[in-house]
């Protein structure tokens, strides 16, 4: 909101990405400019304005018809959802791309919908499902030697943590709604599945850990951070330079705190 509290004028960036990269420090410990960078008609930038143009619609459907209530909010996202919903890759999910998690977290609010966008909105839940899950057919992503999922381009461990984390929410949904998932050739990915998958995840994590690669920061362990990770074949190298393995970032962290928590109070 702050963001357009300008008339004509939209803040799309704050601070410099270079400098900003190079501090590698808290959030609030930070001391990098923190310059403000806007477009307007006389200074037009078209990526910009094109994805403000994508995202504003929707919103503005569910504050003319109010945010409180429920139903609005639901039809909000599904309104986003049929916005984006010629994407094929349903496993995307990072900084560039949060369609996966529209994916699955709007089941939960369609359990006792009638909604006619109800069976979209499942068919690519179970399509993201089917596009992550090993031995399916349609499998997307990729498996390293050590079992940890893996995208192409840096920080990999957003992707692994990320979807781990969504895998836990939607077995969440099939078990209310007593559901498998279908990814044909006699793969099916049931609640107890998907758990494992997000399990096995953390597992490969832990075990880096316990051979003392430094996937994780361990100078002080209640402030220690996952880093990007590893090579696809599952080799470390710690060096600050590479940034895309070794940086600590919240997008992976965030994810991981949830996991942790989860499978903390649900050890078996």
């Amino acid at each position: 909101m702050k963001a357009t509290s300008i008339r004509g004028i939209v803040f799309a960036q704050v601070g410099d990405p270079y400098a900003d990269h190079n501090c590698w420090e808290r959030p609030e410990d930070m001391d990098t400019p923190r310059t403000a960078f806007a477009v307007s008609r006389d200074h037009p930038g078209s990526e910009v304005s094109a994805e403000i143009q994508l995202l504003l619609p929707p919103l503005q459907f569910g504050y003319q018809h109010g945010c409180s209530r429920p139903q609005s909010a639901l039809t909000t996202w599904i309104t986003l959802t049929k916005t984006i919903q010629n994407l094929k890759n349903f496993a995307e999910f990072g900084w560039d791309s949060k369609d996966a998690s529209i994916n699955v977290l709007l089941p939960k609010l369609l359990i006792n919908s009638s909604s006619n966008s109800k069976p979209l909105i499942l068919n690519n839940a179970d399509k993201f499902v089917c596009s992550v899950l090993p031995k399916s057919p349609l499998l997307s992503v990729s498996y390293s030697p050590g079992g940890l999922l893996f995208k192409p381009g840096g920080s990999n461990m957003q992707h692994a943590t990320a979807i781990s984390f969504r895998f836990l929410v939607y077995a969440g949904y099939l078990r209310k709604t007593n559901k498998a998932i279908d990814c044909r050739s006699q793969v099916f990915a049931s609640p107890k599945r998907l758990k494992q998958i997000a399990r096995g995840q953390i597992s490969t994590l832990a075990t880096s850990v316990a051979k003392e690669d430094p996937f994780i920061l361990k100078a002080k362990i209640q402030t220690g951070a996952a880093v990007g990770g590893p090579h696809f074949k599952d080799s470390y190298t710690d060096s600050r330079p590479d940034f895309v393995r070794s940086e600590p970032t919240t997008y992976i962290n965030a994810p991981l705190v949830g996991l942790l928590a989860y499978f903390n109070s649900h050890p078996s």
